[in-house]
């Protein structure tokens, strides 16, 4: 079969065309996703509450506040003394539930630490709740130390 050099350019035309229309829809398909988090708010999220997490586990209350919902900021604070002889050697983050549509997120953390006054390791775990403030896009959690101290040393908070 005998085709002309003109032919050839159409069939050639006629696959490009193709090729462009099916990537515009694959792309046009992406965009209308709503539940993709296309700006990688969960990666700066995990980044934001490892280093939370980290504060907390070494001490570090004061770092750790930057992280706290301001209405939550005193009285975050005012829990930071009944820490003061709890020591945490280790953590582990259990799970974290993000919503990408309503900019929140839960992490279950299992602390492992002990009072200096007994010297007994107890585990105890922590529900984080966070959520993006609409004004800063900054994220913020609201935390009980309470339940931290309570967890240690073995009683309720």
């Amino acid at each position: 079969m005998n085709r002309s050099p003109r032919s050839d350019r159409s069939i050639a035309r006629g696959a490009t065309a193709l090729c462009f229309a099916l990537t515009l829809v694959a792309l046009g398909g992406c965009a209308t996703v709503t539940s993709w988090d296309l700006m990688d708010h969960e990666g700066d999220f995990e980044d934001i509450h490892k280093k939370y997490t980290q504060d907390i586990r070494w001490g570090d209350y004061e770092k750790a506040s930057v992280f706290v919902a301001d209405e939550d900021l005193d009285g975050f604070k005012a829990q930071i003394p009944q820490l003061e002889d709890i020591r945490f050697t280790d953590y582990e983050i259990r799970e974290h539930d993000y919503e990408v549509e309503r900019d929140t997120a839960t992490v279950r953390v299992t602390y492992h630490g002990y009072s200096i006054k007994t010297m007994v390791e107890r585990s105890v775990e922590e529900t984080q709740e966070w959520e993006i403030i609409p004004d800063t896009r900054e994220w913020r959690v609201r935390p009980n130390l309470t339940i931290l101290r309570a967890g240690v040393v073995g009683a309720r908070p």
